[in-house]
C-alpha cells in the first residue's frame, strides 16, 4: 500500500472499495510464519490488512499462467514463483471459478510483490472488517 494517510470507516462491498481484512485459517498461519502481517487485533492475532475487490460474488475468476482475469483484464497480476525472500510461493489452483455469496478476490494496488488472492484465495464477507480511502499519498511510493 503506497504509504500516505487514509480515512477508514465501514466495509464496501463493491469492485475498487480498499477493503481492511482479517485473515483467517490458513492465510493467517502462512502470514504468521512468514512474517508478512506484523500481530495485531484480528482473532488471529494479526493485524488487518488492506486490499483492493476487484471481483464480488457471481463474478467469474480465471486464474491463469499469464494472470488473473476478472470480468477484464488485470495489469500485473502474473505469478511469481518467491516472495522478496526467495521463499517459494504457492498459488491458487488454474482454471475459473465464479465466486459464490459472501466470496471477494482481493488483489494488492503493488500487483508485483503482492501476497493477495492469488496465493491466499478468496476472502468471505465476514473477514472484512472496513474500508479505507486515501486522502494523501506520496508517489505512489511504498512505505519505508
Amino acid at each position: 500500500m503506497p504509504w500516505g494517510l487514509y480515512d477508514t470507516g465501514p466495509p464496501r462491498f463493491e469492485r475498487g472499495a480498499l477493503a481492511i481484512v482479517c485473515l483467517e485459517g490458513d492465510a493467517a498461519h502462512r502470514a504468521r510464519a512468514r512474517g508478512y502481517v506484523p500481530r495485531g487485533d484480528c482473532a488471529s492475532g494479526l493485524a488487518p490488512i488492506v486490499k483492493e475487490i476487484v471481483a464480488l460474488p457471481g463474478d467469474v475468476v480465471v486464474v491463469r499462467e499469464d494472470g488473473t482475469r476478472v470480468c477484464a483484464e488485470y495489469g500485473g497480476t502474473a505469478w511469481v514463483s518467491a516472495d522478496l525472500r526467495g521463499r517459494p510461493l504457492s498459488r491458487r489452483q488454474i482454471g475459473s471459478r465464479v465466486l459464490q455469496d459472501g466470496e471477494y478476490w482481493l488483489l494488492g494496488m503493488r500487483r508485483q510483490v503482492s501476497w493477495d488472492s492469488r496465493y491466499f484465495g478468496v476472502v468471505e464477507k465476514d473477514q472484512i472488517i472496513g474500508s479505507a480511502t486515501p486522502w494523501l499519498t506520496w508517489n505512489g511510493l511504498p512505505r519505508p
